[in-house]
């Protein structure tokens, strides 16, 4: 894979050229940004979220989910679900909501 490849369909998005807007699907995905400032949204089912460096908003959408702004100014969204957030350096946002089937978020 070259540092511009996406991978769709599967479980697995790589994002390596920044500013760019990464989509999950219905399924269980894991959706890497770096080093730039990317907006990633997780959808459905229980995501693993990764912003990395750079100014982020990751949103992981329904059910379960894993999010790691990294280093930056970041706005990390939970919606519906469990989720657990985790911030770097920098003055990160965290948006919390809650519903009948999940309790919030754990930061």
């Amino acid at each position: 894979m070259s540092d511009d490849d996406l991978v769709e369909g599967g479980h697995l998005l790589f994002l390596s050229k920044g500013g760019l807007k990464l989509k999950g699907g219905d399924d269980d995905d894991t959706l890497i940004g770096l080093n730039s400032d990317d907006a990633i949204l997780g959808k459905n089912g229980d995501d693993t979220l990764y912003g990395e460096a750079g100014n982020d908003t990751l949103n992981g959408g329904n059910d379960n989910d894993k999010i790691d702004g990294g280093d930056g100014n970041d706005v990390i969204i939970g919606g519906r679900g469990n989720d657990v957030a985790k911030t770097g350096k920098g003055r990160d946002q965290i948006v919390i909501e809650s519903s009948k089937e999940g309790k919030g978020f754990v930061a």
